[in-house]
């Protein structure tokens, strides 16, 4: 199985993926492939990435880039979704779609100069056609992303969970939190400089909408005050 990869047939398929346009879907593919690997190993969060406010698109067109792509996006409908799953789903179908449009064009015998046209028109049309199929994914989760936030943020305040991630300090980190079903997985920050370590008890006390994490203390400490 593993022969034919290297056989001397997937060279043409090598070169599309290696070159542009493809290439750059390419290495987004990998990068959230890599990253989705780490973050099931626990050393990253699902939100890690989520540097863009998707709480509020009013005047974020005029914020700079990042404010103008977090505007585009909300309009798409790709809001309240954590970024690397709009990002997973963007880089797949853009792939998709350049590989199969660089192949019909490698069929075509161009010079150097229209074919490095046709390859730029490609590449935006690809990631424009991409925007609209991930949006048309992405809407369905975003509606349950919503409902698991409003649903969520009612039964587990004042209830322990058990840090998940490498460590958990007031920038990062995750918790996992039995719920008599599959559990819940959510996104956890101390109140100051103090870190918890994968494994510790944690309570959850209140919760943040606008960056949708939850402030936490130890069990210990918790059950302190509580006495």
């Amino acid at each position: 199985m593993f022969a034919v990869l290297l056989s001397d047939n997937m060279t043409p398929f090598y070169t599309i993926i290696s070159s542009f346009p493809t290439v750059i879907f390419s290495f987004f593919c990998l990068f959230c492939a890599i990253f989705w690997l780490i973050a099931m190993l626990g050393a990253v969060d699902i939100d890690f990435l989520d540097f863009l406010d998707f709480s509020g698109v009013e005047g974020a067109e005029s914020a700079g880039f990042l404010g103008g792509l977090s505007f585009v996006l909300a309009k798409l409908g790709l809001n309240h979704v954590p970024f690397i799953i709009t990002l997973s789903f963007l880089s797949l179908f853009g792939w998709m779609i350049s590989s199969y449009a660089v192949y019909a064009l490698s069929l075509i015998k161009l010079g150097a100069l229209l074919g490095l046209l046709f390859n730029v028109v490609i590449f935006i049309g690809a990631t424009y056609l991409s925007l609209l199929m991930t949006s048309i994914v992405v809407r369905p989760l975003r509606k349950l992303f919503m409902k698991m936030d409003a649903s969520v943020e009612k039964k587990v305040l004042g209830q322990v969970a058990v840090v998940r991630t490498s460590r958990v300090d007031k920038v990062f980190g995750e918790a996992h939190m039995d719920d008599g079903a599959a559990g819940l997985v959510l996104k956890v920050r101390s109140y100051s400089d103090e870190i918890f370590n994968k494994g510790e008890r944690i309570v959850l006390l209140d919760y943040v909408e606008s960056e949708n994490i939850y402030h936490v203390v130890s069990e210990k400490e918790f059950t302190n005050k509580t006495l």
